[in-house]
């Protein structure tokens, strides 16, 4: 019994001891130093990262020194590690489990790496680029629905103008008096009178015309009365248009500017204030080029190279009174500051890079001669950003790599729209930009032979990003691009208008057709389809653009209309490019666009991508 009771107290002696931290100071060794840091908040500095050797280390290091057992548990006030048999052996006052330990570190642990993993892909999604579009796509869609508001004022008012008592009034004077022309015959009788009379004149019949003068007497005092009549007709149709329809104040452009400064001022918040639009300052306009939204350089160089500045086109004809270009089998490019070519051999596209350019942005124009092509460098700017243009023009022969210079522009400029001449002798550019996305309406004519340029009139409205084509080698055709402030649609809307020069008259001037782009564009392509007609197709408005319409004249060939046409297979813009080849008996037609090279087939009206 005694010896019984005497190997108990040994044990609980033993327990005793073997937890006594004085007495057995080596078991403090391995204590796990991340849990207890973690949680007996003893270190609070930032954290020390695992290294490649942490990683790596082996199990024995979770083994218990006294028993040899794996670690389960540590003491919570002193942080001593703990086996199983240590817990049954020992004293253990508050014992705290590596398991429930590591799964509420694991727990935490992935709530917080989870939140991480969202906020990054918010960050993500928050970069410059993406918040400036977000943003200007916010006020694209804010004068959007300020642009359909007009557009349904406009019919309400045209609708209030049909509903007038007084244009109906109108309406029945001027029926009238048509009718009364109309039944009367008066101008065919007047004008067979007059017609009559020159020709007794120019023959020295004056005895027959004094014969005749009760006669005339009575077709003069017929005329005199009529001429009364369409006199009241019209001073009473001029006094009732006034009537019906006047602009009070709608010519008052500093009040219709107040007044729209004040609604759009009122309608949003900048920086958490009405903004005052009434004086904004050059620094704040330069400033939407420079400020934080802007595009990051390297980041976005081929966008930019595609977007914000070089919309390069060159269109040619086929033979409709047009050069055969179906000779035409390669086209040079600029990308990047590097010259490359494009060439179509047996259908298939090759391309081969020729040599770097020294300036950037250079519009690269193509001209078939002979078995070789002449090609031309203009204009561009010093700068990728496009800040600062230059007007040099260069001649380029690839195959020795070099370049001449020939006569530089006349104003300095880049991202114009250009086109070459159907007999391939001229090279035409209207608009473009004179450095800081500043737009112009200048138009030139560079001779490929003199190698010499010449004014050519301006167009009625600056536009850069724009393109060019030339119809029957007589009619330049203008259309796309922007008319301030940058080539980027979602900052700055892309024109529909469409302007047209007659080659052939003296003193011509540009004209506006009655019809616009059913969609706004920058960098579309063109195709002639003869007789004045062309198809446009594809360019750049906040995305790459696959729709397409076909221009063409009226009979009488004063008037326009729109005919559908098939969509690119993929979208593209036309950078340094044209047509390329012409099959007349398949009626199909090769584009090298920046990214693809397209078929359009014009019976079919369809596009196919190579």
């Amino acid at each position: 019994m005694d010896t019984t009771r005497q190997r108990h107290r040994s044990a609980r002696s033993a327990r005793r001891v073997m937890h006594t931290p004085e007495r057995e100071p080596g078991l403090k060794s391995n204590k796990i130093e991340f849990l207890t840091k973690s949680f007996l908040k003893v270190n609070k500095s930032p954290p020390r990262f695992n290294t490649k050797e942490e990683m790596e280390r082996r199990e024995d290091d979770e083994i218990c020194p006294k028993y040899g057992h794996p670690i389960i548990a540590y003491e919570e006030d002193d942080g001593t590690t703990l086996c199983e048999k240590c817990i049954y052996h020992g004293n253990v006052r508050k014992p705290v489990f590596t398991a429930t330990v590591a799964n509420q570190i694991k727990k935490r642990f992935d709530q917080e790496f989870s939140i991480f993993e969202e906020l990054c892909e918010k960050l993500t999604s928050l970069n410059p680029r993406e918040v400036r579009n977000e943003i200007q796509g916010s006020i694209t869609n804010f004068f959007d629905a300020i642009r359909e508001k007009c557009d349904e004022l406009e019919e309400k008012v045209v609708a209030k103008v049909e509903n007038s008592k007084n244009l109906n009034r109108l309406f029945d004077i001027l029926n009238d008096t048509h009718s009364y022309m109309d039944k009367n015959c008066v101008a065919e009788k007047f004008d067979s009178e007059a017609t009559f009379l020159d020709s007794k004149i120019s023959e020295t019949r004056y005895t027959y015309v004094c014969q005749r003068k009760q006669h005339y007497d009575d077709v003069i005092e017929q005329i005199s009365t009529d001429n009364q009549k369409l006199s009241d007709a019209v001073e009473e149709a001029d006094k009732m248009i006034k009537t019906i329809f006047e602009l009070t104040n709608g010519k008052d452009d500093t009040l219709m500017q107040n007044t729209m400064n004040d609604l759009i001022s009122k309608s949003m918040k900048i920086d958490k204030k009405n903004p005052d639009f009434t004086n904004l300052t050059d620094t704040e306009r330069r400033a939407r080029n420079t400020d934080i939204l802007s595009y990051g350089k390297e980041e976005n160089k081929e966008d930019s190279e595609l977007i914000k500045h070089e919309i390069d086109f060159s269109a040619t004809e086929h033979k409709d009174g047009n050069w055969k270009a179906e000779e035409m089998k390669e086209m040079y490019f600029n990308q990047e500051g590097t010259l490359y070519k494009r060439s179509l051999e047996e259908g298939q596209v090759t391309e081969t890079q020729i040599m770097d350019l020294k300036l950037h942005l250079q519009k690269v124009i193509t001209v078939p001669s002979g078995r070789t092509s002449k090609v031309f460098l203009i204009g561009g700017a010093k700068d990728l950003e496009g800040k600062t243009a230059v007007s040099q023009c260069f001649e380029v022969n690839p195959a020795k790599k070099t370049t001449t210079k020939v006569d530089s522009l006349p104003v300095a400029k880049l991202s114009f729209a250009a086109a070459l001449s159907s007999d391939a002798k001229n090279i035409y550019i209207a608009g473009g930009s004179t450095g800081e996305n500043r737009a112009t309406d200048e138009c030139g004519c560079f001779n490929v032979n003199k190698k010499k340029w010449s004014p050519l009139p301006s167009m009625n409205n600056a536009r850069f990003s724009n393109s060019l084509i030339v119809c029957e080698n007589t009619d330049l055709y203008c259309f796309g691009g922007v008319d301030n402030g940058t080539s980027d649609p979602t900052r700055f809307p892309p024109l529909k208008s469409i302007e047209t020069l007659d080659l052939t008259e003296n003193n011509g001037k540009w004209k506006e057709l009655s019809i616009t782009l059913p969609f706004k564009t920058t960098s579309p392509g063109a195709i002639s389809l003869g007789h004045r007609a062309f198809v446009v197709f594809g360019g750049w408005n906040r995305n790459l653009l696959t729709v397409s319409v076909i221009i063409r004249p009226s009979v009488k060939g004063d008037e326009y209309g729109l005919e559908e046409s098939g969509s690119l297979k993929k979208g593209d813009v036309f950078v340094a490019n044209g047509l390329v080849a012409r099959d007349e008996a398949k009626k199909e037609t090769i584009i090298f666009g920046a990214s693809h090279a397209h078929v359009y087939n014009q019976e079919e009206k369809t596009f196919i991508t190579l």
